[in-house]
């Protein structure tokens, strides 16, 4: 069950239609609350001054024709709501068949919400058989809509070109769902057609990325190249991820740390030792054969190198004066030879 506030007049008017507020006009979907508690710290947030009575409608999302998504609030929750409350968008009218009760906002001597009321009392339960039933009706919809829409693997990957660039820009927890569908030139409910959550679009860019930079970084490694030959590949095949994946590699440099500590990101910090490894195992190897000098720092040698290298992706742009690979070439100069000139 569902919340959502609305005036007695509002909900009052053509009591023959589904019930549609400004908001889904305004902002694509119907707000709402997940439960009382979070209903009355949106009411004493945003509806203090609105005409009384004050009305909340219990609803029943799994009668609803239109599609319900919880998201994150945007820009933030109302005071009193914990930051990682997911709030229900409805995005399309509220059928009102789907409302099982109709409550009434109680208010205290100094004009807070205290409580919700009844005010037309209690709506019959539905049969349980008849709402489990419903409930297997709208998985199948749900499933063949999804099916549908990833058939289309180009839009997909537009899909998520778009969405790298949006959290690239403005970080992830800044970037709502919402933003992302409206920079694809949809509605944010559609882009749930597509993916399951903003998490599993965030997954799907960085696995995406790393699965290929791995594909080049091990071939690297397995290629029996020299210390400085395996040096010169693995810069190189980094280039090359940031000229594919520019968004993902600002995404992975600015987010990964505290999403590794998240168990659906956790093969981010997996990714991070092994890439340490193969990275310090090489300048190590050229120390031991004489190839790097002697006197290296080598953790420190590994830092400068991976540093200014994925540095890159905060300038480059792709189909620039320079190839990746000419790029590459450059740096390895300078870091492998120096600047100066050799006496």
């Amino acid at each position: 069950m569902i919340y959502h506030v609305v005036t007695s007049a509002d909900w009052a008017a053509h009591p023959g239609r589904p019930y549609a507020p400004a908001s889904l006009a305004e902002d694509g979907f119907v707000h709402c609350a997940p439960d009382e508690p979070v209903t009355l710290a949106v009411v004493n947030a945003f509806y203090r001054d609105a005409p009384r009575p004050l009305l909340a409608l219990l609803v029943d999302e799994e009668r609803l024709t239109a599609e319900c998504v919880f998201e994150a609030a945007d820009p933030a929750p109302p005071p009193g709501v914990a930051d990682g409350v997911r709030f229900p968008h409805v995005y399309g009218p509220l059928d009102r068949a789907a409302v099982t009760r109709v409550l009434e906002v109680r208010w205290d001597k100094d004009g807070r919400a205290v409580a919700l009321a009844d005010d037309n009392g209690p709506v019959p339960k539905s049969d349980p058989t008849v709402k489990s039933a419903a409930k297997k009706t709208a998985a199948k919809k749900s499933a063949a809509k999804k099916s549908a829409v990833s058939a289309s693997p180009e839009r997909r990957r537009e899909l998520l070109a778009t969405a790298a660039d949006v959290f690239a820009e403005q970080g992830y927890n800044a970037t709502t769902v919402r933003k992302i569908a409206d920079e694809a030139g949809m509605l944010a409910g559609s882009l749930y057609y597509h993916f399951d959550s903003k998490e599993a679009i965030l997954d799907e860019i960085l696995s995406a990325f790393l699965d290929e930079l791995w594909e080049g970084y091990d071939a690297v490694l397995a290629a029996g190249l020299g210390p400085r030959e395996t040096i010169e590949a693995l810069v190189t095949e980094s280039f090359r991820e940031i000229d594919r994946h520019r968004a993902a590699v600002a995404i992975y440099q600015k987010e990964s740390r505290h999403l590794a500590r998240q168990p659906r990101f956790s093969y981010l910090a997996a990714s991070q030792e092994k890439f340490e490894k193969a990275w310090l195992g090489t300048l190590e190897r050229g120390v031991a054969t004489e190839d790097f000098r002697a006197d290296l720092d080598i953790r420190l040698t590994y830092r400068f190198v991976r540093d200014t290298v994925w540095v890159a992706a905060s300038w480059y742009r792709p189909g620039g004066l320079h190839s990746p690979e000419e790029i590459a070439r450059q740096y390895l100069s300078m870091v492998l030879d120096g600047i100066a000139v050799r006496a």
